[in-house]
């Protein structure tokens, strides 16, 4: 079959090209993804706080306290979590 060969090629270049695209496409993606985490976490531990004090300036000291301890305590484990992963990722690499 004549011109098969360029055919061939073609279609591989094109092949080649929507690979990248759908690669880019994903790692774009990622990047989003963990960008929108740490202002996530953010405005959770700012509304908690928030909640806290509010409770503790309207008596609610227990639940003032449950509240804040736990959400320091909470976010503080998702820290050293995160940098347990990161370690181990690392390690692989």
């Amino acid at each position: 079959m004549p011109g098969a060969a360029e055919r061939i090629l073609v279609m591989a270049e094109q092949q080649a090209t929507h690979r990248r695209t759908l690669e880019k496409s994903v790692i774009d993606s990622d990047v989003k993804k963990s960008e929108r985490g740490p202002l996530f976490a953010f405005m959770i531990a700012v509304i908690g706080l928030f909640l806290s004090g509010c409770l503790g300036l309207r008596g609610q000291e227990l639940a003032a306290g449950l509240i804040g301890g736990g959400e320091v305590v909470s976010l503080a484990g998702l820290f050293i979590y995160g940098r347990h992963q990161k370690a181990k990722e690392r390690e692989r690499a």
